[in-house]
């Protein structure tokens, strides 16, 4: 009876044990920014802050009299901003630039808009 009682006590005593390490280094990756999925904290505040100023340029670019912003899609990574589509021409590129350029936050732009011609 005493062996059975120690066996079990044991083999409680090694559960126990498993267990606290799996929650250590559960805590340890909670508190060290990483969640269970491997997504640390981090990248979520840097896309979050991405999606943020990509918002704002294109609410800039929307209200820039004089530039047709239809045909335009803005992405921002890091403090990069790259500008894709086309405006009706070269001087609304140039334009374009210089206002994203000018939006808090934006480091450089990366200006990949293509001027096309419109129908006469």
């Amino acid at each position: 009876m005493r062996m059975r009682i120690a066996m079990g006590l044991v083999a409680w005593l090694a559960a126990a044990t498993l267990c606290g390490e799996a929650a250590a280094q559960q805590t340890g990756e909670i508190a060290s920014g990483v969640n269970p999925t491997g997504v640390t904290a981090n990248a979520k505040a840097s896309r979050q802050a991405d999606r943020q100023l990509a918002k704002q340029v294109r609410h800039v670019l929307a209200k820039t009299k004089g530039l047709v912003s239809v045909n335009l899609t803005v992405r921002a990574k890091r403090g990069v901003v790259t500008l894709r589509g086309s405006v009706p021409d070269n001087k609304q590129v140039a334009l374009a630039g210089q206002v994203a350029g000018g939006v808090n936050g934006v480091q450089s732009v990366d200006n990949q808009l293509t001027p096309f011609r419109q129908a006469q």
